[in-house]
């Protein structure tokens, strides 16, 4: 099923109204999944301009700003594409996608957002011209770190970390001293 061929499903299946039937939102998510993961539409406001409604000549319709109206903002297509693979087991989910099964038989996969071209860098904080930097990685790749590391180093901040993952004590451990 190519892109024109989904485009015809949408309008014949009457995707592309205001209804929140389960059966509709269900043969919609499984179409989001094709297209976003097999078809590689990548842009999530392309996906949700194709399920706008159209008028009796079949041409989307456009407000003053040029946009298209009553088309699927592109949060509520991440939202079914990370629910997705959640439920495309569901026994209702498989009987209201049965026809679509049949004509493309997929598994969905996982959804794995982009980032965003802000520059955003994930795990590091700005603390002046200091950048703190979290990385997880094995334990294997830790101990071969570590190795090769001053044990001064080292020590440091097994104290450092040890006094932040401590509780605080709100009550002094004598009781007959008085709490300050």
């Amino acid at each position: 099923m190519k892109l024109d061929d989904v485009k015809t499903y949408i309008t014949r299946k009457n995707l592309n109204s205001k209804s929140s039937k389960r059966d509709i939102v269900d043969e919609r998510v499984y179409l989001y999944a094709y297209l976003y993961h097999f078809l590689k539409l990548d842009n999530l406001t392309k996906i949700g301009d194709l399920f706008a409604p159209v008028n009796e000549v079949g041409e989307f319709m456009y407000d003053e700003k040029g946009k298209i109206i009553g088309a699927l903002n592109h949060a509520t297509i991440r939202h079914h594409l990370v629910k997705a693979p959640d439920i495309q087991f569901d026994p209702e989910f498989l009987e209201n996608t049965k026809e679509l099964h049949d004509q493309i038989p997929i598994i969905i996969p996982q959804y794995k957002g982009k980032l965003t071209s802000r520059g955003k860098i994930p795990n590091v904080k700005k603390n002046g011209k200091v950048y703190e930097i979290t990385v997880k990685v094995t334990k294997e790749v830790f101990f071969e770190y570590a190795k090769k590391q001053d044990p001064e180093v080292i020590m440091e901040f097994m104290f450092k970390h040890m006094l932040e993952a401590a509780p605080k004590l709100k009550k002094s451990r004598n009781p007959y001293k008085k709490s300050q």
